[in-house]
């Protein structure tokens, strides 16, 4: 994709919850929870976030991945590259944020520059904002605190990282019955995160599940090139509805007879919104930051 040379830096996180700029939210803001793949818009509300109620800490992969499989819409993990916990007094965990690799290899040299050379950032000095998960019970204002915090922990215990990049899904997931499965965000918490809003990716087709779940291309790619991890990919493949594959049948033919044949539906997709943080002096956003979104977005059919 594009990207043009115009730098804007990222400003600095406010350490903590600002609880006058809280009440001054208006009524259309929300923030999302889940439980057990069950999503909940919170509103603005009196019941707000208590900081002294919790703590966050980096937990290990396999208690994240229980969580966000349990909690998030789409029943499945991402790539981890730091996991992080909330934690609730008397609850225990009530929250997860997974730091990483960015869904787009190119993310880290098309959104980032070192301000004072022609250095070009390297993969793997960004990190994607890749699962973010709170419970229902979570209160209004958890997630800037629990991000916040998550960011530091990040810094600390990855300091070769320089950047942050996280796409916001505007379009809503609904099942064959009508039940929203996610309701689409315009990323409410990253633009309270003082994240720099730089456009959109690119627009694509996507498969969608009876359910409401997408089909997502880098399980169907593992298949498709027979690469590492391509027996776990066709497990999660035939539990999303596709058939079973023939013998012999190369990869490549599989998925795109599996995705012809099996119960999933062909739509367009306008494309994520994406945000961008820069955590060092030294680099800087390339994009100019652009006015925030606002609007819920449809699908539309192919």
């Amino acid at each position: 994709m594009p990207c043009n040379e115009t730098a804007q830096h990222a400003e600095p996180l406010p350490p903590s919850i600002d609880r006058e700029a809280a009440k001054e939210k208006v009524a259309d803001e929300v923030e999302q929870r889940w439980n057990t793949r069950r999503s909940l818009v919170l509103r603005p509300s009196s019941e707000t976030f208590d900081p002294a109620k919790h703590g966050v800490e980096v937990v290990d992969r396999p208690t994240a991945k229980q969580f966000v499989e349990t909690h998030h819409y789409s029943g499945s993990f991402s790539t981890c590259r730091l996991p992080v916990g909330l934690f609730r007094k008397g609850r225990g965990l009530v929250g997860v944020c997974v730091f990483g690799n960015p869904t787009s290899a190119r993310a880290a040299a098309c959104y980032f520059k070192n301000k004072y050379s022609d250095e070009v950032l390297e993969h793997n000095d960004c990190v994607g904002l890749n699962r973010f998960v709170l419970l229902d019970d979570v209160e209004w204002l958890g997630e800037t605190w629990f991000l916040a915090r998550a960011r530091r922990l990040l810094r600390k215990r990855k300091p070769g990282v320089r950047a942050i990049v996280s796409y916001a899904d505007p379009v809503p997931r609904v099942t064959e019955e009508g039940s929203t499965v996610m309701p689409g965000h315009v990323g409410t918490i990253y633009q309270a995160w003082n994240g720099v809003y730089v456009g959109r990716s690119g627009k694509e087709t996507k498969h969608l599940t009876p359910s409401g779940i997408v089909v997502d291309r880098r399980m169907t790619g593992k298949i498709r090139n027979e690469q590492r991890g391509a027996a776990k990919a066709y497990e999660d493949f035939r539990r999303l509805g596709a058939p079973k594959r023939r013998l012999q049948e190369s990869g490549k033919a599989y998925v795109e007879r599996a995705l012809r044949e099996g119960p999933f539906s062909r739509v367009r997709h306008p494309g994520n919104h994406v945000y961008c943080w820069a955590l060092d002096r030294k680099t800087s956003v390339k994009k100019a930051a652009l006015p925030f979104p606002k609007q819920i977005e449809q699908l539309q059919p192919c």
